[in-house]
Formats: C-alpha cells, sequence, structure tokens
C-alpha cells in the first residue's frame, strides 16, 4: 500500500512538473524533499520499523498531494491580495494540520513501543522469580 500511495505522489508531480515555473512551487517541491529527508534520519533515533516510519510519512505525503491539488486549482492570472490570502492560508492550515497529525502519530508509536517493552521486561522478571 505505501508502495502505491508514494507511486501516486511522483504520479502527481511528474504531471505537473513545471522547470520553467517562477511562482517558486517547484523549488517548494525540491525543499520539502530535502525536508523530509532530514526528518526521516532524526525519526530514526526513536528506533522505528520501516513500516513504522513509512506510517508516519504518508501523513507527509498526504498533507503534500493536497498542497498540490490547492496549488492546481490556483491557475488564474490576476489575483487579487485577497486571492493570495486565501490561498496561503489554505496551505498554511494542511501544513499544520499534518504538523500536529505526524506528532501525533508519532508519540502514539514511541507510547505503544515502550509500554510493550515494558510489559515485556515485567514479564521477564516475573519468570526469573519463578
Amino acid at each position: 500500500m505505501k508502495e502505491r500511495k508514494f507511486m501516486e505522489f511522483n504520479k502527481l508531480i511528474e504531471k505537473y512538473f513545471d522547470a520553467d515555473d517562477d511562482s517558486g512551487f517547484t523549488q517548494m517541491i525540491f525543499d520539502r524533499q530535502a525536508k523530509k529527508k532530514a526528518l526521516k534520519e532524526r525519526v530514526k533515533k526513536y528506533l522505528l520499523t520501516d513500516e513504522e516510519i513509512d506510517k508516519l510519512f504518508q501523513i507527509i505525503e498526504k498533507a503534500e498531494m493536497d498542497i498540490e491539488k490547492i496549488k492546481r486549482s490556483f491557475k488564474k492570472k490576476n489575483y487579487t491580495e485577497d486571492d493570495l490570502v486565501a490561498f496561503q492560508d489554505k496551505i498554511v492550515l494542511i501544513q499544520r494540520k499534518m504538523q500536529e497529525d505526524f506528532e501525533k502519530k508519532l508519540l502514539q508509536t514511541i507510547k505503544h513501543k515502550y509500554e510493550t517493552a515494558k510489559k515485556i521486561l515485567e514479564e521477564m522478571d516475573k519468570n526469573k522469580g519463578l
């Protein structure tokens, strides 16, 4: 399933990638990719499995797809200041939700790993006493 989601995002990027983009969105894509790579390295310190990391990063990929959809819906050339503010607000809301969801899922995953390890240690201590 993770392969499919990642492939969907790649297809979206390939479909709309514009090397002559002067709006900054193409650079934003590359910046996001670099940030995701750095974040993956930081998350590895929690000793998460590849599957756990993939589940976390699905949150980011979904947000990226949502941002790309908003970008593509914003095609008109004569923007008003209000249009730009509304556009920016939509992107900021997606980014905030992504950050909150990511942090919540990371915390849940770490807590689950801790609780599992705690139960294993308790069981081992219990078995030593027999």
